[in-house]
């Protein structure tokens, strides 16, 4: 009997879970999805998309406790599934991060912002509009990790959500009409990051309406952990 891919997917809170699991169940191959919880960063009063509190979300010993929970069910990719818990410490570290990762996992793996500089690297894209739900400082450090990836923020809009939760809870039908007026000539694609915003169901209402790829945190996060572990990914936009 052939093997089932076993997807491990670290979220740093709830909230976006049905995207993952309706995805993976529409995935050419069987596969199967496991879900661990990550310890969150304390919410100072700010909200946890305050930089502070990502940085501890994007403590190392956080992500291998919740990594050795999927070593136990043995899992071929491990993604940890939050970009601003990746961007947020730079380049050089995120990938230090997905190394512990991976050792603590027994298996490969990356983070939603690694796969975000993957997944429009491999469609030779350069310039990009960004619709940031994170409050200003946090979407600095966004344009800074594309910047260290040769990528290029031409235009941007902020929603300024305070917390995952806020991203989980806005109207899809806005975020449509925010993704569409964020668009810009120069722009080669359309960047939505965030993990805790549900994107899927709308990806392929702005890629028509736009004429050129969408880009969104769960999306990528699928690709690559679907990449990562030598299968075929489901049908995910430009991806």
């Amino acid at each position: 009997m052939k093997h089932a891919v076993r997807i491990g997917i670290i979220l740093p809170s709830g909230g976006t879970e049905p995207e993952y699991y309706r995805a993976v169940e529409s995935a050419p191959a069987e596969a199967r999805l496991y879900v661990v919880i990550s310890r969150c960063g304390a919410d100072t009063g700010s909200g946890d998309h305050a930089v502070e509190s990502l940085i501890e979300t994007a403590r190392i010993d956080y992500l291998e406790d919740a990594a050795r929970r999927l070593a136990r069910i043995g899992v071929d990719s491990v993604m940890w599934a939050c970009t601003s818990g990746s961007f947020v410490i730079g380049v050089e570290r995120a990938h230090s991060q997905a190394q512990a990762i991976a050792k603590a996992a027994q298996a490969p793996a990356s983070s939603t912002s690694l796969a975000f500089a993957e997944a429009i690297q491999s469609l030779g894209v350069a310039r990009v509009a960004v619709v940031s739900p994170y409050p200003l400082e946090a979407t600095e450090l966004f344009f800074a990790f594309l910047a260290q990836n040769g990528i290029e923020t031409v235009k941007s809009r902020r929603l300024d959500n305070r917390s995952g939760w806020d991203s989980a809870l806005f109207d899809q039908r806005r975020l449509v009409e925010i993704c569409l007026a964020t668009d810009a000539p120069d722009a080669e694609a359309l960047v939505v990051p965030d993990t805790a915003l549900p994107t899927l169901d709308i990806l392929p209402e702005l890629e028509q309406a736009l004429g050129k790829p969408v880009l969104t945190a769960n999306q990528v996060t699928l690709w690559e952990a679907f990449r990562l572990a030598k299968q075929q990914p489901p049908a995910l936009g430009c991806l």
